[in-house]
């Protein structure tokens, strides 16, 4: 999960492009002679701007979540928002830890501290 994080984060919008899309935005409404009481036109001709000037609140939201859903799970044990986690580390590892097994607990715990941000997590 940090790792796809980071790549997300990556990814987020430069303020160039941003600016670049609002340029854009600006050159269309003047093009097709849009009415800035038009509150639809304008929003189409503007819907890039509003995305990409909310893809990192999106984000954030949308980590937090998850987020709050690892910390209900991790407090009543339940591991399946980290079960494809728990099966990728056992398969690199060439290690077996049943279904209900002490074992796979303790990892699946880990996992989750690591990705609610605690930084107990097995080395990979």
């Amino acid at each position: 999960m940090l790792a796809e994080d980071e790549q997300t984060r990556a990814r987020y919008p430069t303020p160039d492009q941003i600016k670049a899309a609002t340029d854009r935005a600006i050159k269309r409404i003047q093009k097709d002679g849009i009415d800035h009481r038009d509150e639809l036109a304008m929003l189409d001709a503007a819907l890039e701007v509003h995305v990409l000037n909310g893809a990192r609140d999106f984000d954030q939201n949308a980590r937090m979540v998850r987020l709050d859903a690892l910390r209900r799970e991790l407090t009543a044990g339940e591991t399946h928002q980290v079960e494809h986690e728990i099966d990728a580390y056992l398969d690199r590892h060439g290690v077996a830890a049943p279904a209900g097994s002490a074992e796979r607990i303790t990892l699946a715990k880990r996992l989750m501290r690591r990705d609610r941000g605690a930084g107990t997590h097995p080395r990979a």
